[in-house]
């Protein structure tokens, strides 16, 4: 049974969340297929376009093996060659660009769609803005009381206490009651969490990449804050005294003019005309947060 205090804006706006969530996947991946190395420009503009030789991407469709025996013929193949790059290089990139096709499909993503889509993009444009917002913003207080407060003290005191007391923190029982997780998911993201806990203490707040997910993404409307991905990084940042952190931020504005975006998903929201007002000062979003990264 979960508690009115336990109560987040993903518990009352589903659907808004997962369209979210989908819109930072897409913008992720258009990021990725910009800056990756088995993704050269040469490739990436002709991706759509009419050509003699047969498609990579075709060949991914139809499995690995068929990839293997037909990949000196691809159109892929052959721009790596023009560009020079060393044949097991292109053997390399050629896994990589598998798994990450593999991967892409998994999310529920079309990689020949997004790729196309990559072409009328202006490099570095994206949904929202990058700003320095306050912790206690991102995460209140009186939630990380709640949740994150015993094992981040517990992390303090080192591995082997933690191997030893876990079971017994606010974290792991909302893992294992609120989450519906088993054993086994609880302690991965237990170890994730530790892991970024040591890589904060030891370097900071660091931002390895201008990819999207590399920030805390919040959705800020009138009424209603929805944390899209952070709570851990929020967390421990706020464990060791920092007040603001590099965030994106998205906002209604951002969302009217997204074209992909169904409006009717904001037709309840609060401070919306007709919409129900409701006290998110102390709902913010944990239930669905991202694993620790």
């Amino acid at each position: 049974m979960i508690s009115p205090s336990q109560i987040q804006p993903t518990d009352l706006y589903p659907d808004l969340f997962k369209a979210l969530s989908k819109i930072l996947l897409s913008e992720t991946l258009q990021f990725w297929i910009s800056t990756l190395p088995y993704f050269p420009i040469a490739y990436t503009s002709t991706v759509g376009k009419k050509t003699h030789r047969p498609s990579i991407l075709a060949a991914f469709e139809k499995g690995i093996l068929c990839t293997i025996t037909t990949y000196a013929s691809t159109d892929y193949y052959q721009i790596l060659k023009v560009e020079e790059i060393p044949v097991p290089k292109r053997w390399i990139f050629l896994l990589k660009f598998y798994r990450f096709f593999k991967a892409v499909r998994k999310m529920g993503f079309d990689l020949d769609a997004a790729i196309k889509d990559s072409q009328n993009r202006i490099p570095g444009n994206h949904i929202g803005n990058i700003v320095y917002w306050d912790i206690q913003k991102i995460l209140p207080p009186h939630e990380f009381d709640a949740y994150d407060r015993d094992i981040l003290n517990l992390f303090d005191k080192g591995l082997f206490k933690t191997i030893f007391e876990f079971m017994h923190t606010s974290y792991y029982q909302i893992q294992r009651k609120k989450r519906k997780k088993n054993l086994p998911q609880t302690l991965k993201w237990i170890l994730k969490y530790y892991k970024l806990y040591r890589s904060i203490k030891k370097h900071g707040f660091q931002i390895k990449n201008k990819s999207l997910k590399s920030y805390p993404c919040v959705f800020d409307s009138p009424g209603l804050i929805m944390r899209l991905d952070g709570h851990h990084r929020a967390a421990v940042a706020n464990h060791f005294g920092l007040e603001k952190l590099p965030i994106l931020l998205i906002t209604l504005e951002d969302l009217l003019n997204y074209k992909a975006f169904d409006r009717k998903l904001l037709a309840d929201l609060p401070g919306k005309a007709g919409g129900e007002s409701r006290p998110f000062e102390k709902s913010r979003n944990f239930a669905n947060d991202s694993p620790p990264s």
